[in-house]
């Protein structure tokens, strides 16, 4: 599992291999696919890019070390939590259409990434 973190640093979630976004309780928060976010209703909320996770509007919402291209200055990352117990996998929704996303930008995105993967909105 690799860590993902907020723009203050902290881990936030984890991205477990190959592309399930889990939060720090090991629940499954979305997923990855083809370069986008989907939450789980299958609903594409955002990007995925270059170790960037990045709202509709192409702000930065969360980022991975190593990640680069179009970014506001990062922190420093503060220590790794233990990596949680993975839950039981879901089912995979039915995919909703697909938006364009746009242009990364170099700012951070006003969601946490609770509620840029949540159902009931965000991205």
């Amino acid at each position: 599992m690799e860590a993902i973190y907020d723009p203050s640093g902290e881990v936030v979630a984890w991205l477990d291999p190959p592309d399930f976004v889990l939060g720090l309780d090991g629940a499954v928060l979305g997923w990855l696919n083809h370069g986008a976010v989907i939450d789980r209703t299958g609903r594409q909320v955002g990007s995925f890019a270059h170790g960037h996770f990045r709202d509709p509007d192409g702000a930065v919402v969360a980022w991975m070390k190593g990640a680069t291209g179009p970014s506001p200055t990062k922190p420093i990352r503060t220590v790794k939590p233990a990596k949680p117990v993975r839950h039981m996998r879901p089912g995979r929704p039915a995919r909703h259409g697909r938006f364009i996303t746009s242009a990364p930008v170099p700012v951070w995105s006003y969601l946490s990434i609770e509620e840029f993967l949540s159902p009931d909105g965000g991205g």
